[in-house]
């Protein structure tokens, strides 16, 4: 080692905080087991010279993590979350300059930990989710204090970093400790489940605000050094121009970083304060039905041009079911992030209403999401926001009092324009007491009727009657989009690149691509999802029947989803039923291997039975084998893939008189919501009926996948209606033997120990008071 490294370690700074590292190492290995100095990913590291074979290091390592969790989120994983919080690690270890010498390299090690983290996660399909939040939350942290290593480093500046070190290393070997005993769970929800996590990281963020402040200091360092210099200049001229643009470039700087800080922990804040649905989901899932050049002719077009431009204009934009409403407003919301608010000439804010998920269909949900959104894009939202927590601290807000300060931050003079979508608002409810819809409705037309000048609205959804009723007198723009020529130039186009992209399709002789082309052409009334449902059809036909196919097309969109129900096999049309009545009423879309439980039940007795060796090895094509692939649609989010009705109208369908007036073949497949409930009712208790004393608990969900929903929902589904009385009598008969309990912890009932027959009554009475709460 170099005289310059035996003098940088033998200092009394550096003694220190070696000593404060090496403590947080022993407690690493008490937590873990491992010592990370002498784990080979930490030997590797040690050679490694760039960032990039650093983080190629921790990914070679991680691999095991990534065979378990193939795909794209895998992927996205490593290279939007794992390899930013590497390279930020890194960062931040050039801010210790020398302090450690050369042997011992802080950030390394943690890195190590990082690497280890992911090995440790094989296997646990939970941790996805978790550790996606994980890197992101702890990447924010040091994101902020990342401008100040490029200033000299005082003391007690290093001393804040190596804490900051230290406190990564505590929470990578804590979460490792919780996944390895099966505990992990969503680190947004209640930071991986874990109260020492949690005070980990609010022990970095009150690290992050001193570090803040120990700039602030700084900047008047510079601005002391900035006036000698102009008081130079004044005299005799020594000071150059460079260095006061320096010290100037400095402070500006430190002044945005130090604002960061201040708003990411007021956004953080926000967030838990407000819990607001998050719309990004099914934007990212509209953006990837996006077919390359059909919306052109709608963002280049004039309307949507003079609606950028105009101040205080609303947009409405309507059209069939399945004509992209959707689809159009992800374009919409992607070119206006693009041009306006990179660029800093606008704010956005999105919001999609979804029939899958409650938390989408209300006004309340609505404003906080926006408001959320904006705080994170200005400081002036920001300090309105703030203002009005510190008014309604410790209490929750109401939707009135959310929705003034959404209209007070939306009413601020002197900002950059501000660009608020809300799609599809067709699928809120229009029924009840209080039709979520309606307070919606009576919201927008207040902001719309108010003309912020600078704000523009845009609200896509069918034209049903309430909401043109409100909508349409109010619209600057007003867009029907089956009336528009550039929609019916889209679908061709849509048709066109299908036919000429899917492999079985394009081997068609072009008399027959140019037949079926034309046919959807005129069949199609604006509809993509007409067109692509017969696409679907006929894309497994032999070019000999096509043509008799395309004489016989249903008209419509409820023509072809009866004509799709009848060629379900006799023997599938139980399960595709259950199937369906379990994504209509379930309280949120069930992962592909909860909903595929179903396929493990008999349903023979009065209670279904359970039989895990009937478990399928690949649940989704089990799952798929019983549904049309036109009713269903897979959808990929952070924590794995989730069952959704491919639209909105397969859903009114199958709920539909429609269905029930159809042939007794069909109206078999109608979904009524008290046979529902009984089912998931059903489904969801003799879930729980498996576990018992000898059940492990840390892995229950993945023993049982449906476990955690049926745990937090069956008391919603046995409350509906008269549900409860007869789920219960059925769950006394078959399972005479078994008591409830409540459980003190996270889920309202754990079935437990096989007890006499007087423990069933018990049961019962318990079970059937709390269905009645």
């Amino acid at each position: 080692m170099s005289s310059t490294s035996d003098n940088v370690l033998s200092s009394p700074d550096s003694l220190h905080f070696r000593s404060l590292f090496e403590a947080a190492l022993k407690e690493y290995h008490e937590n873990t087991g491992t010592d990370l100095v002498y784990h080979p990913l930490y030997g590797k590291l040690r050679t490694c010279e760039s960032v990039e074979s650093v983080i190629n290091a921790v990914k070679e390592q991680a691999r095991a993590f990534g065979e378990y969790r193939k795909g794209d989120r895998a992927t996205q994983l490593m290279t939007t979350k794992l390899s930013p919080l590497v390279d930020i690690i890194l960062v931040l270890n050039d801010g210790l300059g020398n302090t450690f010498g050369e042997v011992f390299q802080p950030a390394k090690i943690v890195c190590a930990g990082v690497g280890l983290l992911l090995r440790a996660s094989k296997g646990v399909s939970e941790s996805y989710n978790s550790l996606v939040d994980l890197f992101d939350t702890v990447s924010r942290f040091l994101e902020r204090v990342k401008v100040y290593t490029r200033m000299e480093q005082t003391p007690p500046m290093i001393e804040i970093i190596v804490k900051m070190m230290i406190g990564l290393l505590d929470i990578l070997g804590l979460a490792t400790k919780e996944i390895k005993q099966g505990r992990l769970r969503a680190f947004g929800k209640k930071l991986l489940g874990s109260k020492k996590i949690e005070d980990v990281v609010k022990r970095l963020d009150r690290l992050t605000l001193e570090e803040s402040r120990m700039s602030t200091t700084h900047i008047f360092l510079i601005v002391h050094t900035l006036l000698e210099n102009l008081k130079g200049v004044m005299t005799n001229a020594e000071a150059s121009t460079a260095t006061m643009e320096d010290a100037l470039a400095s402070i500006q700087e430190i002044v945005h970083g130090v604002n960061k800080i201040e708003r990411d922990k007021l956004y953080r804040e926000c967030t838990k304060y407000l819990s607001p649905p998050d719309p990004s989901s099914n934007h990212a899932a509209k953006r990837k039905q996006c077919h390359e050049g059909s919306i052109d002719w709608f963002i280049h077009g004039n309307a949507f041009g003079e609606w950028k431009a105009l101040g205080g204009s609303f947009l409405w934009l309507h059209g069939k079911p399945g004509s992209g409403k959707s689809v159009l407003c992800s374009a919409m919301i992607d070119h206006c992030v693009r041009h306006l608010r990179r660029t800093g000439l606008g704010t956005v804010a999105y919001f999609y209403s979804d029939f899958n998920d409650p938390a989408k269909q209300n006004l309340d949900g609505i404003i906080r999401s926006i408001l959320i959104q904006l705080c994170e894009q200005s400081d002036s939202y920001s300090a309105i926001f703030s203002h009005f927590h510190s008014e309604n601290k410790g209490h929750p807000p109401s939707t009135d009092a959310l929705g003034r300060c959404l209209k007070k931050m939306l009413a601020l003079p002197n900002e950059a324009a501000k660009y608020i979508f809300v799609d599809a608002l067709d699928e809120c409810p229009d029924s009840g007491l209080l039709p979520p819809r309606g307070e919606i409705l009576s919201f927008m037309k207040d902001i719309i009727d108010s003309r912020f000048p600078d704000v523009h609205i845009c609200i896509t959804s069918r034209p049903e009657g309430d909401i043109r009723q409100v909508l349409e007198r109010p619209a600057s723009f007003r867009i029907s989009l089956e009336e528009e020529i550039g929609q019916e130039h889209a679908i061709v186009d849509y048709v066109e690149s299908s036919v000429e992209s899917h492999p079985k399709m394009r081997k068609w002789n072009k008399a027959i691509k140019d037949l079926v082309i034309d046919t959807l052409k005129r069949n199609a009334q604006g509809m993509f999802r007409y067109v692509y449902c017969q696409l679907n059809e006929l894309c497994d036909l032999h070019p000999a029947i096509i043509r008799r196919t395309l004489e016989n097309l249903p008209r419509t969109l409820y023509e072809t989803y009866d004509s799709t129900l009848q060629r379900i096999p006799e023997g599938s049309w139980d399960m595709a039923h259950r199937i369906f009545q379990c994504v209509t009423f379930s309280r949120y879309p069930l992962s592909v291997e909860a909903l595929a439980e179903l396929l493990v039940f008999d349903f023979e007795g009065d209670m279904p039975t359970y039989h895990s060796d009937w478990r399928a090895e690949d649940a989704q094509q089990a799952l798929l084998s019983f549904c049309p692939g036109s009713f269903l649609s897979i959808v990929d989010t952070w924590g794995g893939s989730e069952v959704r009705f491919a639209h909105f109208s397969v859903q009114e369908f199958l709920t539909s008189t429609i269905i029930a007036n159809s042939a007794a073949r069909l109206s078999r497949f109608q979904v009524l919501p008290n046979p529902s409930h009984t089912l998931l009712a059903q489904i969801c208790l003799t879930t729980l009926l498996q576990v018992d004393d000898t059940s492990d608990g840390g892995n229950l969900s993945k023993i049982l996948p449906l476990f955690d929903y049926a745990a937090d929902h069956w008391v919603e589904h046995v409350r509906f209606e008269d549900v409860a009385l007869s789920v219960m009598d059925s769950a006394i008969r078959e399972h005479s033997l078994l008591e409830f309990h409540v459980s003190p912890g996270r889920h309202p009932l754990i079935p437990c120990g096989t007890l006499q027959s007087s423990a069933c009554r018990r049961a019962y009475s318990s079970i059937a008071s709390k269905a009645r709460r």
